[in-house]
Formats: C-alpha cells, structure tokens, sequence
C-alpha cells in the first residue's frame, strides 16, 4: 500500500520502452562460491571504514549486457561512497522478486537498489535529507537487473502494487560491489530552486507521479541539489519583531 501511494502511477506514465526478451534473473545472476567469499570480505572492509582489497574487487566480474549506462541513488546514512558501495546482506540468495516485494523487511538483500530516472531519486532523496550519487554501469563489478518495466517485471510474477513501483521507480538493482571510481557525488544536500520548488507540490507530501507530472518542462537535476561541498545558502532573515 506504501508503495502504491508513493508512486500512483498508470499506465500512460511508463517512459521506458520494453527491452527484448531476457531470461528470469535467477538463470544469470548467480555469484561462485569464490565470488560471494570476496564479497563478504568487501562487506567486512567497507563497514569498517577501510578500503576492499583490489585482489577481492578483481575476483567479481564486469557487468555486462545491460541497456542502461547510469543510474542514480540516494545514498543511506551509513553508507561511504568514497570506499563504495555494497549491499546489506551481500551473499543472500534473495529472489529479485523478493528485494522489490519486502527486501526492507528483511534488513536487506544482496541488492542495492538504484533508479534510471533522477527524478526518483531527487523525490527520495527530497523526504529523507539523504545525498545522491550517479553511478556509471560499465565499471561496477557484478550483476545487473534492470526492472524498469511491466513486461519484464512480469517474469518475477509480483503483484500489482509491487510491478507498479518497480515500473514508476524506474528501478535497477545491483548485485555485486560498486566500486569509488564508478561513483560521482552529485550533491550532499538537496537544495532545490525557487522556481523548481514553487512549479511541483511538496516533495515530502506528494506522491510521485504527481510531483513528477507537475515539474517544469526541461528540468535538469541541477535545479534540484546543492552541488557537492558548496556552501550551504545563508539562513533566512529572522521575521521583523511585532509592532508595540
């Protein structure tokens, strides 16, 4: 139900046209033995606050075959994109079904979760304070599910509200390690225009596809965030005092 309201979407608000035909995800996606110790040891590293060893990030392989070539995320407060990124629970063996229906639920998955679509981002990124990063596909290492429509959602068999927010989000999930060099920060703190934030309701209150439906022709990410490590804008003028 959460999710239907965040994104109450029909069926004339999907961009993204069908990709070909592809097998279900469980066929493809399918970490060695080798590969998941390497990313438990990736785990291990980057929640200490050091870097993964290059021997580790090495053993997984480059992603490949995908249609996208960036994606974006709004990053959680405890994650360090300058040592990169890497999910939850990394050796899971979560269905991708699983993830999008109640991956939270479970504390978490194998999949980190991103979005084609900047806007989404900027949304998410809007309600929660959080920063946003892009992330460029060709040099993350490990698997890519691209579940941004209705035709491929349904060959995970999830339910209505399920396949919706998949499809609104735009959402592609990453299994594997996204490396600092794959990473750009976009910015630390959304800080959106006047003129962008008077064109679309309340990013706090809206839902999705209305806030998204409601901006400006021709808006650009850059009307919505404070580019990274600029100084925040000085605080407004305290009101006049009341008359005596």
């Amino acid at each position: 139900l959460l999710r239907d309201k965040i994104c109450a979407m029909t069926a004339t608000t999907t961009a993204s046209p069908a990709p070909p035909p592809v097998p279900p995800p469980a066929a493809t996606n399918s970490p060695t033995p080798l590969e998941r110790a390497a990313l438990t040891r990736i785990k291990r590293n980057v929640d200490q606050g050091v870097a993964p060893s290059p021997a580790d990030v090495a053993l997984l392989p480059r992603v490949t075959g995908h249609h996208a070539t960036e994606v974006y995320r709004a990053v959680h407060g405890g994650e360090n994109a300058a040592l990169g990124l890497v999910a939850a629970k990394p050796t899971s063996t979560m269905s991708v079904g699983g993830h999008i229906g109640h991956g939270n639920r479970h504390n978490g998955s194998q999949y980190i979760s991103a979005t084609k679509d900047w806007r989404f981002a900027v949304h998410f990124g809007m309600k929660q304070r959080r920063a946003i990063v892009r992330v460029e596909l060709s040099a993350v290492r490990g698997w890519v599910t691209e579940v941004d429509t209705k035709e491929w959602v349904a060959v995970l068999r999830l339910g209505r509200s399920h396949t919706n927010f998949a499809v609104c989000a735009r959402e592609v999930l990453v299994e594997g390690y996204v490396p600092p060099e794959a990473i750009t920060l976009i910015a630390d703190e959304w800080q959106p225009t006047a003129a962008a934030a008077a064109a679309a309701p309340p990013a706090r209150t809206a839902k999705f596809a209305k806030w998204r439906d409601a901006l400006p022709a021709g808006a650009r990410l850059e009307d919505f965030v404070r580019p990274s490590g600029a100084a925040p804008p000085p605080p407004p003028p305290p009101p006049p005092p009341p008359p005596p």
